[in-house]
């Protein structure tokens, strides 16, 4: 048995006080930014989009949560197991979305969306086309000491472009689901 004697090492919260160490990270300082999403062209051909990436960056309203699992393999022998690690796997990524007018978010969207699934052509599209990276960038308050997640392989799977009603005013929003296949956290300049 362990007799290790355990004592707090603060009773109260005095040590934070003027500590920038302890500045908590807040929910609403963060970005999504898609820098290698290139020039996108409507399903049709009709409309072209410059700068998607910049325009889902300013429509993003959240973006949820990041988890890697790490299955385990049991290796049995007598009456015992011990488990080590096997493959891991990343979740796929919710991200709603404001739909502005001006920004053409919805028809951005779908234009990336028809890389993956042209629904005109009924064409699948090569990964090396519909695939991406983005980078998930948090922030202090003031807008420094950035930590940054690089997701690889990332494109849109599930897309549901919101409902209406005439009973509210409220924004539209859309939902998306971000596949992605690696999350790297990169090391940052504090």
């Amino acid at each position: 048995m362990d007799t290790m004697n355990f004592t707090p090492s603060y009773m109260g919260a005095h040590h934070m006080v003027g500590n920038d160490v302890f500045e908590p990270q807040r929910t609403n300082n963060f970005e999504i930014q898609f820098p290698n999403l290139g020039k996108l062209t409507s399903a049709q051909g009709g409309m072209e989009f410059e700068n998607p990436g910049e325009s889902i960056t300013l429509s993003v309203k959240s973006v949820g949560e990041l988890s890697q699992n790490i299955d385990n393999i049991a290796v049995h022998y007598g009456n015992n197991a011990i488990k080590f690690a096997g493959k891991p796997s990343l979740n796929d990524i919710s991200i709603t979305i404001n739909d502005f007018i001006g920004m053409d978010t919805e028809r951005i969207l779908e234009a990336w969306s028809s890389l993956v699934y042209n629904k005109y052509s009924q064409k699948v599209g090569r990964a090396s086309v519909y695939k991406t990276d983005a980078y998930l960038l948090e922030y202090a308050p003031d807008g420094t000491n950035v930590k940054c997640w690089k997701l690889e392989g990332c494109w849109p799977g599930t897309i549901s472009y919101g409902g209406y009603s005439q009973d509210g005013g409220s924004i539209r929003e859309i939902s998306m689901t971000l596949n992605v296949d690696f999350a790297f956290a990169l090391d940052y300049e504090k």
